[in-house]
């Protein structure tokens, strides 16, 4: 790790070099400072990028998070800082004080004093939404098996920051826990874009699987077969494998005997419905059993 870090310090270094007021490099600057216990050169980092954007309020975030006791600092020193930002220059700056109740609470989650954790996150919730305060809120939430709550404290959450991988998959895990396959699979298949290396996305996959395999049998049950396929084909895009494969096929192709009034019946639903991929998958299966190549779209 020292040898990584040493090398992104030459990057952002370098990019400082080119750019000094690229705000972005002093931020992972701070951040490589406060992981050292750099505490001085912490400092001197946080007054240059405030220094070239008072307003910013990601750097004050890195200055929260580096200003934590477990990285040498202390809820005191959380306080000051907070309260030196000023706030007529960015009216979110009044939700830094909100940092220290998400360390509080992080404590008393390792603790397992799940109730206490949730009044901390409460209490950062509401000096102002972020999306940091309501992951927070959304993962106690989770702990305490209170699933829809999770859910929608993730979904404000995402609402706030959109392309945030982290909150998205956050949200996919309570999603799933409350059992809407369908949105676990959408979050997760889009926080997977953002951050494909996740190892609590990879975690979370089967499980997603798994639940989307059975919704699909259940909607082919329920003669939805349309929906049925579609959901099995979300199951495939997650882990293409020759189970899934193999249930999609069997609804694709239930219902069809070889007999002429089936094959008119595919043969209207198709004509009605340009569009419909599955309503051409299955008169091209009922075609392809009587071998009539030249009709196959």
């Amino acid at each position: 790790m020292k040898r990584e870090l040493a090398l992104a310090r030459k990057d952002l270094d370098r990019v400082l070099a080119l750019n000094p007021r690229v705000v972005a490099a002093l931020r992972q600057e701070l951040r490589m400072a406060f992981t050292r216990s750099a505490r001085s050169e912490f400092a001197t980092i946080a007054a240059r990028a405030f220094a070239l954007c008072p307003g910013c309020m990601q750097p004050r975030v890195t200055q929260q998070i580096g200003l934590e006791p477990r990285w040498g600092g202390s809820y005191a020193e959380m306080a000051d800082a907070a309260a030196a930002a000023p706030t007529s220059l960015n009216p979110r700056f009044r939700m830094l004080p909100g940092y220290a109740e998400i360390d509080r609470a992080n404590g008393f989650v390792t603790d397992k004093q799940l109730d206490r954790a949730l009044e901390h996150a409460e209490r950062a919730c509401a000096l102002g939404e972020n999306v940091d305060s309501l992951s927070k809120k959304a993962d106690i939430l989770l702990r305490q098996k209170n699933a829809l709550g999770a859910v929608a404290a993730g979904r404000r959450a995402l609402e706030l920051s959109p392309s945030n991988g982290e909150a998205m998959l956050d949200l996919a895990l309570a999603e799933a826990e409350a059992k809407d396959w369908r949105a676990a699979y959408a979050h997760l298949s889009a926080g997977l874009r953002i951050r494909p290396a996740s190892s609590d996305a990879r975690w979370l996959l089967p499980k997603v699987v798994a639940g989307l395999s059975a919704l699909g049998a259940q909607a082919h049950q329920e003669g939805r077969d349309n929906d049925a396929i579609e959901i099995l084909d979300q199951a495939a895009e997650l882990d293409p494998n020759r189970e899934i494969q193999g249930r999609r096929a069997a609804v694709l192709t239930s219902g069809f005997h070889g007999q002429d009034a089936e094959l008119a019946a595919l043969e209207a639903a198709a004509q009605s419905a340009p569009h419909d991929v599955y309503a051409h998958e299955r008169l091209d299966y009922a075609l392809s059993t009587r071998h009539d190549w030249p009709r196959i779209d």
